[in-house]
């Protein structure tokens, strides 16, 4: 936040903040606007200053360290990459293979089983086998409270780069794109 950077720290102004908030900032560097008119010497420009500070603290701030909550549930036979967060009361069932810099908000349930049921001769209903399993790619990002079901017999899989909203439900079998 640039109201309260220090001199050693980088923070970067939108359009809507005023000249004179920025002039008396304490950050070490501003990223800001190359319309700007500003009387300080630390700046850095760019047409899209939030997106610069993103790129600038992704590559030189990154840690490759994956943090679990101590009361998320993940299955020994999942796989998790590098540089995960995995939220407060995740569930990450069996099969499921997540890869690097994957975020997952607290409560999502990745890996659970599909809604799947066969109609009998006399009307009864039997549960469908839910044998595949869930693929997340890299640098996905899951919402709270979301599910993902795991797939009856293949894959269920959210591509590279993907961002899904909370309370979102992705069914059995479903391949989400780039």
């Amino acid at each position: 936040d640039i109201l309260v950077a220090e001199n050693d720290e980088l923070a970067y102004a939108k359009n809507e903040i005023e000249s004179n908030i920025i002039n008396e900032s304490n950050a070490g560097i501003i990223i800001v606007n190359p319309d700007r008119i500003l009387n300080r010497s630390n700046l850095l420009y760019s047409h899209n200053p939030d997106f610069a500070f993103a790129l600038i603290y992704q590559e030189f701030f990154k840690c490759n360290d994956t943090y679990i909550h101590e009361s998320a549930f993940v299955s020994d036979s999942a796989k998790i990459g590098d540089n995960c967060k995995i939220g407060a009361n995740v569930h990450i069932g069996a099969e499921v293979e997540i890869g690097d810099n994957v975020r997952i908000a607290p409560g999502a349930v990745i890996g659970s089983r599909g809604f799947g049921y066969a109609r009998g001769i006399t009307n009864e209903l039997k549960v469908l086998p839910h044998k595949g399993k869930v693929v997340l790619k890299n640098n996905v990002d899951i919402g709270a409270n979301s599910v993902i079901d795991v797939a009856s017999f293949d894959q269920t899989v959210v591509n590279q780069g993907t961002k899904i909203d909370n309370l979102v439900h992705v069914a059995h079998n479903v391949s989400i794109g780039e």
